[in-house]
This record gives structure tokens, sequence and C-alpha cells, in this order.
């Protein structure tokens, strides 16, 4: 039997923190490079040590899914592609910065 209770407690933490990522000064931007993104976050981010769980979620191959925990003062944070990881991906990052925790997610299309 599942923890519905449970289940709801998570869905409704992740709505509380992509409410708080939305409320911030402005949007987190990325840039696809060859070998890389680059995630930017708001100013308000600049200076605070951010630890950030990253995905990228292939929608096609599963196998083509990157999860790393990178951490940033500066509100910048790379994540290495690897070679012929290309399509449609979703990017998720969860990150926390002075104890508050934040979402964000976008569809991206790697060439």
């Amino acid at each position: 039997m599942q923890d519905y209770y449970e289940q709801e407690l998570k869905f409704q933490k992740r709505i509380d923190e992509t409410e708080r990522a939305n409320a911030l000064s402005g949007e987190v931007k990325y840039e696809i490079k060859e070998k890389e993104i680059t995630v930017r976050f708001p100013q308000e981010m600049r200076g605070k040590q951010l630890d950030a769980h990253v995905l990228l979620y292939c929608t096609a191959d599963k196998s083509k899914d990157i999860q790393k925990d990178l951490s940033s003062s500066d509100a910048l944070i790379n994540v290495p592609l690897p070679a012929g990881n290309k399509g449609l991906h979703e990017l998720k990052i969860s990150w926390t910065a002075n104890g508050t925790s934040y979402y964000w997610e976008h569809k991206i299309f790697i060439q």
C-alpha cells in the first residue's frame, strides 16, 4: 500500500520550491555549448553557497540521463555533456542557498 500522505507532502514541497524560484528577481538561464551546459542563477544567488542537484533527463533514452551534484558561490554551474547526448531533454535543477530550497525545470533541445 502506498503512502499517499507522504507523496502529497513531496508534491507540495516541489510546488513550494518552484514558487520560490519563480519569485526570484530573474529566471534561471542556460546556454548549451559543445561539451557543457552553463547555468546562471538569478542575481540574488551570487555570493551565496549553492548546492545543486542537476538531472538532465533524456525523454527518449534513459541511458543518456545525467545526474550531478554541483556547488557554486558565483551563481554559475557547468554541467558536462557527454559526446552524442543529443535530442530533447528536461533540465531539472533543485538547489539550496542559505538553507532555502528551490526548484526549476525546462525542456531543452541539444543538437
